[in-house]
């Protein structure tokens, strides 16, 4: 097969998956919407349980102005007070039920991560109090924003400490070369990365771009998403022969998986990459540099620059 042939038979391969893929992507979609209604749910049962508890107290303060009332003479003066007092806990109870319903909407929001604290070298806890400490401080003890959150050790790779929130290494073994292409119809900003031509990148490792928690496994695509501290997500799509599982903490440069051609809708070996922030897909990087072939929506198809496994 001539290299011509062999690059129309990858493109036609590459715009045959994307569907399968954006299969994948509203499935994750509407799991994740379950899961924040689930906790909406639970929100609102609370704000029930606060709601009926205030009725309650107001009920009885009502009972004691009758009372009150009824005493005449001297206590004459006694109902415009319970009429205060009345007014004073409804007012609390909307305070309540404000609280109560804040409080679901953000569940929905933090807790959609599985976990946002992490100890960098140090001895694992169950808890812990967060310290004010910079990424760039290999040593620093804590990286969290929630005290209450249970702590998760991180281990150091040989360059020593935690790569600062958005920095990643190309998933790549140390001295392999890859070529990226994306082309219209693409997952944004996704990159398709390939050694060589054909099969030859069939088996290649795939590591870890940066320190994370393993969040999501998709078996039919073999795919695997990593949460990175800063709201970053990394996705790595079409592996086989993965080597970790969900809640798995793993390091820079660890493997997680080999190149393969996992999908119902592709036959090619590659490795398709996204970089995410917040749940919004973003600009491929490594060492803070985009990569070329990264764009939003491409037009047509786009080949990126060869880009080589760091030896860390």
């Amino acid at each position: 097969m001539d290299p011509e042939e062999g690059n129309q038979r990858r493109e036609e391969d590459q715009r045959a998956h994307q569907s399968g893929v954006d299969r994948a992507n509203d499935l994750i979609n509407k799991a994740r919407q379950l899961r924040n209604y689930k906790k909406g749910l639970q929100g609102a049962q609370k704000s029930l349980q606060a709601a009926r508890a205030g009725a309650t107290v107001i009920q009885a303060a009502a009972a004691a102005e009758g009372g009150v009332a009824a005493g005449g003479g001297a206590a004459a003066t006694s109902p415009a007070w319970g009429t205060a007092a009345v007014i004073i806990l409804i007012i609390i109870l909307i305070i309540i039920l404000f609280i109560a319903v804040l409080g679901g909407a953000d569940q929905n929001i933090s807790e959609d991560k599985p976990q946002e604290c992490a100890v960098v070298g140090g001895t694992c806890s169950s808890q812990a109090t967060c310290s004010d400490v910079s990424n760039s401080q290999p040593d620093a003890s804590l990286i969290c924003s929630d005290s209450a959150k249970p702590i998760c050790c991180v281990p150091q790779y040989a360059g020593g400490g935690e790569l600062p929130p958005g920095v990643f290494k190309p998933p790549f073994k140390c001295g392999l070369s890859y070529w990226g292409i994306t082309y219209a119809g693409h997952t944004p900003y996704a990159v398709d990365f390939n050694r060589g031509s054909g099969s030859d990148d069939l088996g290649d490792p795939v590591l870890a771009s940066a320190n994370g928690i393993v969040s999501r496994y998709v078996r039919d695509y073999g795919q695997i998403q990593i949460d990175h501290v800063g709201g970053y997500e990394t996705w790595y799509v079409h592996m086989r022969n993965i080597r970790v599982r969900v809640g798995d903490t793993v390091r820079l440069g660890q493997q997680i998986g080999e190149i393969s051609n996992v999908s119902p809708n592709t036959s090619s070996p590659h490795l398709h990459v996204n970089h995410l922030l917040n749940n919004a897909f973003i600009q491929i990087a490594y060492n803070k540099i985009p990569y070329p072939a990264s764009i939003y929506k491409p037009t047509g198809i786009r080949y990126g620059p060869t880009i080589k496994g760091e030896c860390l």
